[in-house]
């Protein structure tokens, strides 16, 4: 037998096996190694299975179609350069948690934050390049361009700052007042070698007799080479003028291109010019699809929308429950039994909260289950956990990414069913139930009746349970994410329709546009280097550094209310069938492990009928439950800003 020769691993064959058989031909048996002798089976050890980390990045998502939430958002970059800054800021230069993310993709809106930015310098850059040749080239006439454009820009600006019919008169006399100091300011260069500024109508008057007498220019004072001063200093103006025009109308053209055509849907957004931008914008796409949410202010579900007047809690004692008992009033509201009462002392029924979520995240993915007909799904509806904890975080923190130094964004399967059993860590469990209110196009017969619709508006609710101390104790907190502003609903803006639309935008934009453009680089330097300053700042943390989710740029950009009252009466109606579903659920697997619900049920039933909390003392011990009319309240803003008083809409500050 030769050294490359091999031994068949069946002990009852042990023939000879050639390296290129795969099986042994006196057995059959398949060939384990072909380089060499097979080993014993009792030599080869089971490598350990690979553990998965508690927590981690959370991957990034594929790409979809664009909501109507994120096409908006997406204008938002190009219509507010503050919201395009902050968002940058915020996502890009910082290292924070990102917020999640309900029916909207925050990848896109940063492209787009990052190309409208670029567009704005890269516009004035050009136009504080054209002001600057023309000081040096003709230094009278750039600054007669920018005194005239100076009153042009600033005095309407008064106008503006009132609505109504008061606005628009202010507007009037501002420009007017604009147009004649743009006017006077003519009139001083022109005429102020020869007299004094006070007296240029006289001079004026006094020049127009020459000028139909002898046809010439009236502010014409000859000049060696033949033609007026007037026209010297006039004509390199207008010449300005047209670059600065020019300039404006390209970026104003490609502005609303983009506005028109490439926020449509399937269509792709701009890739960051820098691969580091690219590599973050990669992260926080993966965080917004994560279950976990670090927050720094006193509301911890950012992302969610506003905290609405819907909030409620269940606690009652896990005792077996006894069908051959009556039991009296005071045991059936959960109340302590009475000195010398103490019949169920050991009756209590251990249960799992993990297999509880279980059974309720099943019940409600049946709104949208695919055995219903299309009509009667809830398409919108999405089960998911959620994780959620401080973000002030330290070096050696299982929730830091030591090299990255950025937290983490997924909790595994592991972590999750320990913190759900154990309610009073760092971390809470909640069950988050989310429906986005959009409406599937209405077929009859094959037809279409109706487009399908996106309201904008998305429904969370979040559940959390706990066992403790004999205890069950079930919580609910509803949010409502608002529309989109309408500021930012001009995606097909009457300007950019035609040629003569846009060029009349940009006469409008003009001259503001030349006067703050050299602010506007000024403000770009300073934000590039806050910028860099607070990268390098979150890249050296040492010990407890703030990496809370500081925005969600959903609810940057939304309405301050509902846009219609019927978004409102859907927060409701899901409202409504949510709870239902939740506290039936609970209840039947609660008496499936024999737990006695007439306390539970009693509470429920208050519940979905919407009576108002009522707090009692009994024995020491304070019993709270509530529903719909409850009278909890957010805590008072710390700014001092006046919140506008709804169950749906509250402003939360934090």
């Amino acid at each position: 037998m030769s050294n490359m020769q091999m031994t068949c691993t069946n002990t009852e064959c042990v023939g000879a096996v050639q390296p290129w058989d795969r099986y042994c031909r006196k057995c059959g048996t398949k060939v384990l190694n072909v380089r060499g002798a097979a080993p014993p089976p009792e030599t080869v050890a089971a490598a350990p299975p690979q553990q998965e980390p508690f927590f981690s990045h959370a991957p990034r998502r594929t790409a979809g179609p664009l909501s109507s939430a994120t096409r908006l958002l997406c204008a938002a970059a190009y219509l507010n350069r503050p919201f395009a800054n902050r968002v940058i800021r915020e996502l890009l230069a910082t290292r924070r948690a990102v917020a999640p993310s309900v029916n909207f993709d925050v990848g896109p809106v940063l492209r787009h934050c990052l190309r409208a930015r670029r567009n704005i310098l890269i516009r004035d850059v050009v136009l504080v390049i054209i002001v600057a040749a023309g000081l040096i080239i003709k230094a009278g006439s750039t600054l007669l361009f920018l005194l005239f454009a100076l009153g042009l820009s600033l005095l309407p600006r008064v106008g503006r700052r009132r609505r109504g019919l008061m606005g628009r008169l202010g507007l009037v006399a501002g420009t007017a007042a604009g147009v004649a100091f743009a006017l006077a300011l003519l009139s001083f260069l022109v005429f102020g070698g020869s007299g004094s500024f006070l007296g240029w109508p006289n001079s004026l008057l006094g020049r127009l007799p020459g000028l139909f007498r002898t046809g010439g220019w009236p502010f014409a004072t000859e000049s060696p080479l033949g033609y007026s001063a007037g026209a010297g200093i006039v004509f390199p103006g207008i010449l300005l003028l047209a670059a600065a025009l020019v300039t404006e109308f390209a970026y104003l053209t490609s502005t609303f291109r983009t506005l028109q055509e490439g926020l449509r849907g399937g269509t792709e957004a701009p890739r960051a010019v820098s691969g580091a931008a690219e590599e973050r914008i990669a992260l926080v796409e993966g965080a917004q699809c994560g279950n976990v949410t670090l927050h720094g202010g006193w509301f911890p579900f950012i992302g969610a929308g506003h905290q609405t007047e819907v909030h409620w809690s269940i606690a009652i004692p896990l005792r077996r429950k006894d069908p051959g008992r009556v039991e009296p009033v005071s045991q059936l509201l959960g109340e302590r039994p009475l000195d010398g009462d103490h019949d169920h002392i050991g009756e209590h029924v251990a249960i799992d909260p993990v297999d509880l979520h279980r059974r309720v995240r099943e019940r409600l993915l049946s709104l949208n289950d695919q055995a219903l007909p299309v009509n009667e799904r809830i398409a919108g509806l999405s089960v998911s956990d959620r994780v959620v904890g401080s973000g002030l975080l330290c070096r050696g923190n299982p929730l830091l990414d030591p090299d990255l130094k950025t937290p983490y964004s997924h909790a595994s399967r592991e972590a999750v069913e320990a913190l759900i059993r154990h309610p009073q860590a760092r971390l809470r469990y909640y069950l988050q139930v989310s429906v986005s209110d959009e409406g599937p196009p209405v077929m009859s017969r094959g037809r279409k009746v109706i487009d399908g619709v996106d309201q904008e508006v998305a429904v969370s609710a979040f559940v959390y349970a706990a066992v403790e101390g004999r205890m069950f104790y079930l919580q609910f907190v509803l949010t409502a994410l608002l529309p989109i502003d309408d500021a930012y609903r001009v995606i097909k803006a009457k300007y950019g329709r035609s040629l003569a639309g846009r060029l009349t935008f940009s006469m409008k934009r003009l001259f503001g546009s030349v006067i703050f453009a050299p602010a506007g680089l000024l403000n770009a330097f300073r934000l590039w280097r806050t910028e860099r300053r607070v990268a390098k700042r979150y890249l050296s943390c040492i010990d407890d550094f703030d990496f809370s989710a500081a925005i969600s740029v959903r609810q940057l950009g939304a309405a301050p209310w509902f846009g219609r009252y019927i978004e409102e009466l859907d927060v409701e109606k899901y409202n409504m069938m949510i709870s239902r579903v939740l506290l039936d659920a609970v209840t039947e697997y609660l008496d499936s492990k024999g737990v006695d619900t007439s306390s539970f049920e009693s509470r429920a039933q208050n519940i979905i009928n919407g009576d108002i909390n009522y707090i009692r003392e009994s024995h020491g011990r304070v019993d709270q439950f509530g529903g719909r009319g409850n009278t909890h309240k957010p805590s008072p803003d710390p700014a001092g800003r006046s919140q506008r008083k709804s169950r749906y809409g509250n402003e939360v500050s934090g």
